[in-house]
């Protein structure tokens, strides 16, 4: 009955206009305060232990990085290499919608971070080659969504929190049916697009497609840093977050410059040399390997004790030397004799761009554009940990009062009541002996919950054993009420054993936490 109250106060809520959130938590606390036997302090211990829950703190860390991510101009590199990648087939800008959706969830972890990056320039894409707005919007709609599924997900972190579950199975376990839900999606938009014959861009090249990855690599690369992170045992999901907040803060600021004191600011300009500019590209993809390498070496190698942090710096160092020399190389003046002309002649570049990092270093964080990215990224959160804090609020009412028989405590003490059970070929009435302490539950065979009010202090007869508490013929103490545990076991009556030792039993429980109301279906008897 409750819980048809529940339902009925949500809907009633949500069709007078009440916000989704504010419906789900005023509901559950009308129903505690009028309809329930659970006391209102479940309400702030719910509220307080959402607060304090570890795994939620990824949740701003997540959001502030799919901030920095689309600001910053993380989401039209993604769109570029999309559409590079497979934009050539028919409906070939949808399919890279699509894709470029899946690849920024991977950065972001949310669904609304991801429809708003990559639909304000995909849909306004879409609807210039000719696509229409009901289409275009619904791909976009569509794909978005995939964020749920991709990790990190910012739902999968609630979920994990709200079920005590390893964030780091459910990323693991959302990443095939994220791939195929993908995958199915764009081959619907390619059945649909040779049907209403949509057009189709040209193909660039596998060079485009070179040119698109190298732009979205610094991007991209968050991917491989968060699930090979966690996977690799470096951190926790919760760390993971904050590393990409801080990533995703350094390549918008420092390397992309789509933002901040140094926006439009290129690395290499136009006056300078080819060679200049040869020997300062040559030395960037050397760093960049060398520091992939490190990276993904020691996530692959993070459990072995035989390949050291020397052994794969030097590897590391010898295949960067190679790709500095074959790329100076390459695009030099002089082949392989101006490779060192071309180094030299590119340390100018790097002294400008050092000097003017420096320089924006402290402003950086200061900012106007980084304030604004803060500022937003923090009304999300905030709206975000309302939503999901009556929505675990919402939760614990609903399992509470899913069993009525069991009667749900948080603001006293567990109670174990045992149950006498007489020798065999005897048939007194049950005696129940409640015996105060830090466990409790209840218990009966082939029962769930047993309350039973009305305690007495007794001893065993022949052993002399002590049952009970400090207490006498007390009604309605709230330290009577029964509290669910979880029992493991079975009953077991030895029937050998006379008087008061053959009546005597154990009971043997583990406790659950609070709010969660579990009735006990067995127990574990033994013969003292």
């Amino acid at each position: 009955m409750e819980t048809t109250i529940l339902f009925v106060l949500v809907l009633g809520l949500l069709f007078v206009g009440v916000p989704v959130a504010v419906s789900l938590g005023l509901s559950s606390i009308i129903l505690i305060a009028f309809f329930s036997t659970d006391s209102m302090s479940s309400v702030a211990i719910q509220l307080f232990t959402a607060s304090q829950n570890y795994t939620l703190l990824a949740i701003p860390f997540f959001v502030l990085a799919s901030a920095f991510m689309s600001t910053g101009g993380v989401a039209k590199r993604i769109i570029r290499f999309a559409i590079a990648t497979v934009g050539h087939f028919r409906g070939g800008l949808a399919m890279a919608s699509v894709l470029a959706c899946m690849l920024f969830a991977a950065l972001s972890g949310s669904s609304p971070a991801t429809v708003v990056a990559i639909g304000t320039i995909a849909i306004a894409g879409m609807r210039q080659v000719g696509y229409s707005k009901e289409f275009a919007a619904g791909i976009i709609a569509n794909a978005g969504t995939l964020g749920i599924l991709i990790p990190p997900s910012i739902v999968m972190v609630v979920y994990a929190a709200a079920t005590d579950v390893s964030v780091g199975r459910m990323f693991l376990a959302g990443v095939i049916p994220g791939i195929v839900a993908g995958a199915m999606l764009m081959i619907a938009i390619y059945i649909v697009a040779r049907i209403k014959g949509l057009p189709a861009e040209p193909w660039r090249g596998f060079g485009e497609i070179v040119a698109g990855g190298k732009e979205a690599g610094w991007g991209l690369f968050l991917i491989i840093i968060i699930i090979g992170g966690i996977y690799g045992g470096v951190f926790t999901p919760t760390e993971a977050a904050a590393v990409a907040a801080v990533y995703s803060f350094f390549i918008a600021i420092f390397i992309y410059r789509d933002m901040g004191p140094m926006a439009g600011t290129p690395w290499v300009s136009e006056t300078d040399s080819k060679p200049a500019r040869a020997g300062f590209s040559g030395v960037v993809y050397a760093l960049a390997f060398y520091f992939v390498w490190m990276i993904l070496s020691f996530f692959a190698t993070n459990d072995s004790e035989t390949i050291t942090f020397a052994g794969r710096s030097n590897l590391g160092l010898l295949i960067s030397f190679i790709i500095l020399v074959a790329y100076t190389t390459w695009r030099g003046d002089k082949g392989l004799t101006g490779v060192p002309s071309a180094l030299l002649a590119g340390l100018p570049v790097w002294g400008r761009n050092l000097k003017l990092m420096g320089r924006n270093a402290g402003r950086a964080f200061f900012n106007e554009d980084t304030r604004k990215v803060m500022v937003d990224a923090s009304k999300t959160t905030i709206m975000l940990m309302f939503i999901i804090v009556n929505a675990l609020l919402f939760a614990h009412v609903l399992t509470s009062e899913r069993d009525p028989g069991c009667h749900h405590r948080t603001d006293a003490g567990l109670r174990l009541h045992l149950v006498h059970f007489p020798d065999r070929g005897q048939h007194p009435a049950p005696d129940r002996r409640p015996v105060h302490g830090a466990l409790g539950a209840a218990a009966d065979r082939g029962a769930g919950c047993v309350s039973d009010r009305h305690g007495t202090r007794r001893r065993s007869g022949a052993s002399g054993h002590h049952h009970g508490g400090q207490h006498g013929n007390r009604h309605d103490h709230p330290a009577d009420r029964a509290q669910p545990l979880r029992h493991l076991g079975h009953h077991r009556h030895e029937p050998g054993a006379g008087g008061a030792r053959g009546d005597a039993v154990r009971r043997r429980a583990v406790p659950v936490p609070d709010h969660r109301h579990l009735c006990a279906g067995a127990v574990d008897l033994a013969a003292l």
